[in-house]
C-alpha cells in the first residue's frame, strides 16, 4: 500500500539503512502490515481508498454501505458506480454520500430483489485525503519495530528481560493497545473513530 509512509522514510529511521539486513521487499511487507493495523485499530483509512460493497436493496432512495462483517464503510467520499440487480446505473454524479456510510440516490430507488444482495456500489472512502503527520510517523515507527523484532534475540512472548539495568518489564500488545509500543498505541487511541454519525 505505502499510503502512510515509504521505504525511503523508513530508511531514515535509526538502524534501518542496512538494505542487506532489511531488503526493500521486507520493508514493503512491513509497511503494508503496519498500515493495515492502523486502519483496523482506528476504524478508518487515513487516505482515500477504493471500496466495493454488495448490499440488499430496500426500495428506498437511501442505502447503507454495509461491509461483509456488518460494519458500515466509514467516511465514504465518492460513489463511482452502481449496479442494481445486474443493471448499471447510468449516472451517479448527483448522488450524495454521508460520513456515516449512507448513500442517497437522486435518480433511482435501490430496488429489492430476491434473494437480496443485488446492489453493488463502488467508490472511495477515508477520513482524509492525506495521512496526518502523527499517522505517517507511527506507520514508520511500527514498520521499524516489526523489522527489528524479526531479527531480535528476545523471544516475542517474553514478559521481561534481565540486563545491565536489572529486570526490565517488556510492554505487551493487547486488545486495546495492539502494538505494545506505548508511543504508537497512544496515537492509535487518539485517532480511534467510534460511532461515526451525521449532524
Amino acid at each position: 500500500m505505502a499510503d502512510y509512509t515509504s521505504i525511503a522514510a523508513v530508511r531514515l529511521l535509526e538502524g534501518m539503512s542496512d538494505a542487506t539486513a532489511f531488503p526493500d521487499a521486507a520493508v514493503t511487507a512491513a509497511i503494508d502490515e503496519a498500515e493495515a493495523l492502523i486502519d483496523e485499530a482506528t476504524g478508518t483509512s487515513w487516505v482515500y481508498k477504493s471500496y466495493s460493497v454488495t448490499v440488499s436493496g430496500n426500495g428506498s432512495d437511501r442505502i447503507a454501505l454495509i461491509q461483509d462483517d456488518g460494519s458500515r464503510i466509514p467516511y465514504p467520499q465518492t460513489v463511482s458506480s452502481c449496479t442494481i440487480s445486474g443493471t448499471a446505473v447510468s449516472d451517479v454524479s448527483g448522488w450524495v454520500v454521508f460520513p456515516n456510510g449512507v448513500v442517497w440516490s437522486d435518480t433511482d430507488a435501490f430496488a429489492f430483489k430476491e434473494p437480496g444482495r443485488n446492489v453493488v456500489i463502488a467508490g472511495t472512502a477515508g477520513k482524509t485525503s492525506a495521512a496526518p503527520d502523527a499517522i505517517a510517523r507511527i506507520a514508520g515507527m511500527w514498520t521499524r519495530q516489526m523489522l527489528l523484532d524479526a531479527i531480535s534475540r528476545v523471544e516475542g512472548r517474553a514478559l521481561s528481560i534481565t540486563n545491565d539495568y536489572g529486570n526490565v518489564r517488556l510492554s505487551q500488545p493487547g486488545r486495546r493497545y495492539p502494538t505494545g509500543v506505548p508511543a504508537i498505541d497512544a496515537v492509535l487511541e487518539r485517532h480511534r473513530q467510534t460511532g461515526v454519525t451525521v449532524g
